[in-house]
């Protein structure tokens, strides 16, 4: 099972619950609780990009957006914060592909991330387990990674160092390679870079 940042809150409630059915995880710029809001928001805040500030950022992680509009107007605005290379035209590009349902977001923010917390439950998880981050990652810092990757004895840790949130596109042919020699048994218990 793959999960990535809000996925990867997913893939472990669901291997805490039901490993049995899993052969392996690879995990991707998450967290095991919501405890490291904090560090995404000075980190955000200390950016300062235009269109964003603590109100802001406040409604936006507690789910209290107000229209897709707005939640599209914020997303725009933290958007820079996800990558290590900005890059404009690519940015307008994903931006208007992409589905804005605030809805969905505030429910997930105010009610599902609110009592997110697996961290007393990762030791119980005993498959192999790839626990991967960008060392740039804004929003899922690279502590909450290591956290993770403490608490399960059978788990790798990789930190991509030219990557924000997303290293699976940042540093695409070397997050598949790693992928696959995991998938192939190739990687050992422990923790590096790339």
């Amino acid at each position: 099972m793959i999960g990535g940042s809000y996925g990867g809150f997913l893939t472990l409630e669901y291997a805490i619950r039901h490993q049995e059915h899993l052969s392996r995880i690879v995990l991707r710029d998450t967290a095991p609780s919501q405890n490291y809001d904090d560090l995404s928001m000075k980190k955000a805040l200390e950016s300062r990009l235009p269109g964003i500030n603590e109100e802001m950022l406040n409604r936006l992680f507690s789910g209290q957006v107000r229209s897709n509009e707005e939640f599209k107007e914020m997303y725009k605005a933290i958007q820079p914060l996800y990558t290590v290379e900005w890059d404009e035209e690519k940015a307008k590009e994903r931006l208007q592909s992409m589905y804005f349902h605030y809805e969905t977001h505030n429910y997930a923010f105010s009610v599902n991330k609110k009592s997110y917390d697996v961290t007393g439950k990762l030791h119980t998880i005993k498959i192999p387990v790839l626990v991967t981050v960008g060392r740039h990652d804004w929003i899922t810092p690279p502590v909450a990674s290591e956290d993770i990757a403490k608490e399960i004895e059978n788990s790798t840790l990789v930190i991509f160092e030219n990557s924000g949130h997303s290293p699976h596109i940042e540093q695409n042919e070397a997050y598949l390679e790693l992928v696959r020699d995991f998938l192939k048994d190739k990687i050992k218990p422990g923790a590096f870079t790339i």
